[in-house]
């Protein structure tokens, strides 16, 4: 169970610092088709901080998991807050696809 905890709070530090440098516009080459040697453009930058919102939503709800579990307490709300967040990533996705496929 010990081990499980500690991956929860490694895997919640890493979506917590990966979130901000997203929304920082560094780190911006790790997303999908924004190569390395150019120079970040908005699209890169406005993308970097919706997937950076999305880590950070996702930081969040795995610490509320992680203290759910510590301290055992049965979370009801939180199917609910798995599917807005799956809601969230799917509105994304389709809207990154359309704005791919219009504008190439």
């Amino acid at each position: 169970m010990l081990i499980a905890l500690i991956f929860l709070f490694l895997i919640s530090v890493f979506f917590l610092i990966t979130g901000m440098q997203f929304i920082r516009g560094k780190w911006l080459f790790l997303l999908a088709g924004n190569n390395f040697g150019q120079a970040p453009t908005k699209v890169a930058i406005r993308a970097g901080k919706i997937a950076g919102t999305i880590f950070l939503l996702m930081s969040v709800l795995s610490i509320v998991v992680l203290f759910s579990i510590i301290y055992n307490v049965r979370l009801n709300f939180l199917p609910f807050i798995i599917i807005i967040a799956m809601l969230y990533s799917f509105i994304v996705i389709v809207r990154s696809i359309k704005y791919w496929l219009k504008n190439g």
